[in-house]
């Protein structure tokens, strides 16, 4: 499956499939308050602009996010996957002990309406997001 980037910073790619309508971010390392800011902004502005429906997160590389952070992000974030119909979300866990506890809350309390899956690898979570 073909992926365009849209975004890159040392932290976090962005990449998009048209025909799929899916979102895909490969997460790098820890991103700081303003680092995440950043990138959450292009993300909701990506999901608009482009009518995305499906996102897939590589999160193997996430370490750490702040606490205080994700206590802002994620209503937020999860007003918006309602509001613009984001139907799908499926995730590769990170491998690092504290981006797994940032990953899983992020997953229970972020997509609160949206179906989710997490997946070992990328090819059996693409796949999933297009059947």
């Amino acid at each position: 499956m073909k992926f365009t980037e849209k975004y890159r910073s040392d932290t976090l790619t962005l990449s998009i499939n048209s025909e799929y309508k899916i979102v895909k971010s490969v997460a790098d390392g820890y991103s700081d308050a303003e680092q995440v800011q950043k990138q959450m902004e292009f993300l909701v502005n990506l999901i608009k602009e482009e009518k995305i429906t499906k996102m897939y997160s590589n999160n193997r590389k996430l370490k750490v996010i702040d606490p205080v952070v994700l206590s802002k992000m994620i209503p937020k974030f999860n007003a918006f996957l309602q509001q613009y119909n984001v139907e799908k979300h499926a995730y590769l866990p990170p491998e690092d002990f504290f981006g797994q506890r940032s990953m899983k809350k992020i997953s229970k309390e972020s997509f609160l309406n949206v179906e989710q899956e997490m997946f070992e690898d990328e090819e059996s979570a693409l796949e999933w997001l297009t059947t």
